[in-house]
């Protein structure tokens, strides 16, 4: 009936949309993670741009030389998303001021709206959770605050999607009215602003929409509804892709052409997939001294991928997606102990600096500590399970995951492993009730550290191994050459 919500037990009342929109105290965690974000930006004054960075910054500088044009934005194997917002934002705040507000911004909506209600299905709703929530953020910044004084796309991607999950969770119990067809046009708006951003993230969006079919298969009416709506606020955002599409591809397609990126034949995906074969790691060294590094791209190669790929004489030319299946068919521990590498890999922060001015330098600090925050989340969903609590929300936190869980198969970049690091955050921050945690523990206190210290034994094992196998240079965990002349000028 119009007007009325929709439930799976077939009852009326009040829509899950209107009940669980965010109050005061989501907004003060808004607030107190906007501010905190611009002071540290501030303090820590990063002014330079480099590498994709810079590419971001300054990709979009034809759409604003005369006024605003879209149809001046470069052919590119990226969306035009991303850097036309940075460069709305430069142009508005005259320079990285305009970034800054981009990253404060993103950072407040996502962790004070997106993520609680993502990760628990309600609002912040107490003050002793805004300080939980800010927390969060808090250990966020200890370990990715240099990441985010750069233009970098990964932060927006993930912040997008989480948006737009949020949006569709929200309308699961909800009502055929205006607000909802505004909210499911948001939704829209978001999913596609995240596949643009960052290709990939179309697995996560795609997922998340099945989910909310699945879920609402007994309401079909009400399903139609919500999915005409996501697809009109995806049209929205999509036509300035298609009418650049229409330009430069002579189609009137959403699609961002990742083709480009190798010139023809080869895609962004089929080239991550083989890079992922041969290396568990890559990062960005922006110093200037050669002798420490020879190249920007730090490379740290997997010497059994390396193998079966020289053994199948394989090489991009020789290569698909689809030749992976019949490597794991033919290498399948080989295979397994490459892609396990590159899970742990993309799970252990090295440095903390997205761009890295001086590669030999201690690590087993922040390492540790994340090592340990992830254990501590794998105790929790473990407890969830003993309590034989519900895990229903664990489909829609799987499609926030889908796009970082096919980067496996990928070039091992740490930042696509980003919407994994958020969610984890905000569960072990904001999420356990460690009272209850704590009883668990007292009683099977023995075999909860002995499986912690064989767990972090081996992670680090493993880790160590990673780290030492770097093309130029062995490095090691422990890594402080500062004082032997290997600091970076």
């Amino acid at each position: 009936m119009p007007g009325t919500d929709i439930r799976h037990d077939g009852t009326e009342g009040e829509s899950s949309l209107i009940r669980d929109f965010p109050k005061r105290y989501s907004w003060i965690a808004f607030f107190v993670i906007f501010i905190f974000s611009l002071i540290y930006a501030a303090a820590v004054n990063i002014q330079i741009y480099v590498f994709d960075s810079m590419y971001y910054w300054t990709k979009a500088d034809p759409v604003f030389e005369n006024g605003f044009n879209l149809l001046l934005f470069p052919n590119t194997f990226r969306g035009y998303l991303f850097p036309v917002l940075v460069g709305i934002f430069k142009m508005l705040f005259h320079g990285v001021l305009g970034w800054r507000i981009i990253a404060a911004l993103m950072s407040g909506f996502t962790f004070a709206f997106s993520l609680p209600y993502v990760i628990s299905g309600r609002r912040i709703n107490s003050y002793k959770e805004v300080l939980r929530v800010v927390l969060s953020f808090i250990f966020f910044m200890w370990i990715w605050g240099d990441f985010m004084q750069y233009p970098l796309s990964d932060f927006c991607a993930a912040a997008f999607l989480l948006a737009g999950v949020a949006l569709l969770k929200s309308m699961i119990t909800g009502r055929f009215s205006l607000k909802t067809w505004l909210t499911g046009t948001g939704c829209g708006v978001m999913l596609y602003a995240a596949y643009n951003t960052r290709a990939a993230f179309l697995y996560g969006a795609l997922f998340s929409v099945i989910v909310f079919c699945i879920w609402n298969r007994k309401h079909l009416k009400y399903v139609l509804f919500v999915f005409l709506a996501v697809l009109a606020g995806g049209f929205l955002i999509a036509l300035p892709q298609c009418l650049i599409n229409q330009q430069y591809a002579g189609a009137f397609s959403p699609k961002v052409y990742t083709e480009a990126y190798t010139g023809g034949d080869k895609n962004l995906q089929t080239v991550q997939v083989l890079l992922g074969i041969q290396g568990d790691r890559r990062e960005t060294y922006s110093g200037n001294d050669q002798s420490h590094y020879p190249e920007g791209a730090v490379i740290f190669n997997d010497p059994v991928g390396y193998e079966i790929l020289r053994r199948r004489n394989l090489s991009i030319d020789r290569f698909s997606v689809f030749t992976v299946f019949k490597l794991i068919r033919e290498f399948p521990l080989d295979m397994m102990g490459i892609y396990i590498r590159n899970l742990i890999s993309l799970m252990t922060p090295m440095y903390r600096q997205i761009y890295i001015s001086n590669l030999y330098q201690d690590k087993g600090l922040w390492t540790s500590v994340s090592v340990v925050i992830w254990i501590i989340a794998g105790f929790g969903v473990l407890e969830q399970l003993r309590r034989k609590k519900s895990l229903s929300n664990s489909f829609w936190i799987f499609a926030i995951c889908l796009p970082s869980f096919l980067q496996l198969f990928g070039n091992p970049e740490i930042r696509f492993f980003l919407p994994v690091y958020l969610l984890c955050y905000t569960y072990v921050f904001v999420t356990i009730d460690y009272k209850e945690a704590f009883v668990s523990l007292k009683r099977d206190w023995i075999r909860v550290v002995i499986c912690f210290m064989v767990i972090f034994m081996l992670w680090m094992t493993v880790f160590g191994n990673i780290v030492s196998n770097s093309q130029f240079r062995t490095f090691i965990i422990h890594d402080s050459l500062a004082g032997q002349g290997f600091v970076d000028k």
